[in-house]
């Protein structure tokens, strides 16, 4: 395969910085914005005592590594398919995983890529990412799903990766009065719209109002935030065919009694260890949860008359168990 090189810093100049990010040479990287957001170092201060396992299965999780703010921890010459040119100070950000870097954002918010690096199955929006002869904004295109709380009209985000606040909202107040309940967003708690919401702002094929981010952008170009409404800030394509990472806009179409179901029915948002896919079960168990349930309402499977289901798991033949 023929490797893309990495878009070497230089290119970059001030007229881009302009038109992309709003930005002049020399401007800060990404910082901690403001809006109520504490960072997860002040929410696992005290739930790494309160709740220890939420807190390790977290920090493991692919939610937490999906970026992180810095260079890599690695040295990149190590790589053949990095361009040597680029050095850990042009290096503002990583997306993706430390074992599997995808990207890197510069100071400058453009994104730098490198074949060997990209994700095999590019699916909106990644698939603009290193498109021959275009540069990707980062602050266009990534930091609203890979960041928390990312502000398009402040141009900063609250911490990069999906963070304690990406799913319960700006933590201030909770902290502000010593954790009481009423003052931080439980999830499960909301109505089930708004529950699956919460996945939705990141798990779905779609732009905001402009048409410019595939991501929701509320009011004043703020972020959303659990128990907003999406469909204010986000304008959903209603995908007919399977897409990864867009599970909700293909799940919340589905008929009844599909689309009743919340995401944290099958998944742990927290992390599983050992499970990328984030399945409270990795076997059928999950499946019989309610198939093999008669009093479920839905479609029961026989698990020893059915087609391999001794030996195989379900999602062998429904892989996609997201679109009915």
């Amino acid at each position: 395969m023929k490797k893309k090189s990495i878009l070497p810093v230089s290119v970059i100049g001030a007229v881009l910085l302009a038109v992309f990010t709003g930005l002049t040479p020399g401007a800060p990287e990404p910082v901690q914005g403001d809006a109520g957001y504490i960072g997860s170092e002040q929410c696992c201060s005290c739930h790494a005592g309160l709740h220890p396992g939420i807190v390790n299965e977290w920090q493991a999780s692919t939610h937490h590594r999906t970026m992180k703010a810095g260079s890599p921890g690695k040295d990149l010459s190590s790589n053949p398919s990095i361009d040597p040119a680029l050095e850990k100070k042009d290096i503002s950000a990583v997306i993706g995983h430390e074992d599997s870097v995808y990207a890197f954002v510069g100071t400058d918010f453009q994104v730098f890529q490198s074949e060997g690096f990209g994700i095999k199955e590019p699916f909106p929006p990644h698939d603009e990412i290193g498109r021959e002869g275009e540069k990707t904004d980062a602050g266009r295109l990534c930091f609203g799903c890979h960041a928390t709380g990312y502000s398009v009209s402040r141009k900063k985000y609250a911490e990069p990766g999906v963070a304690c606040e990406a799913c319960h909202g700006p933590g201030k107040k909770h902290l502000d009065s010593g954790g009481s309940k009423g003052t931080i967003v439980n999830p499960s708690r909301l109505p089930p719209e708004g529950n699956r919401m919460v996945c939705g702002q990141c798990h779905s094929l779609g732009k905001d109002p402009s048409g410019q981010h595939p991501f929701p952008v509320m009011t004043g170009g703020e972020p959303f935030k659990p128990g907003d409404d999406l469909t204010l800030g986000f304008v959903d394509d209603n995908p007919v065919i399977v897409t990864r990472g867009a599970e909700y806009s293909t799940f919340v179409h589905s008929p009844r009694p599909y689309s009743d179901q919340l995401c944290t029915d099958c998944h742990e948002p927290h992390g599983k260890a050992g499970n990328p896919a984030m399945l409270k079960s990795p076997t059928s168990a999950l499946c019989l949860r309610c198939h093999g349930n008669p009093l479920s309402g839905v479609m029961q499977v026989d698990e020893k008359r059915h087609w391999g289901a001794y030996k195989h798991t379900c999602w062998l033949c429904h892989e996609y168990a997201h679109l009915h």
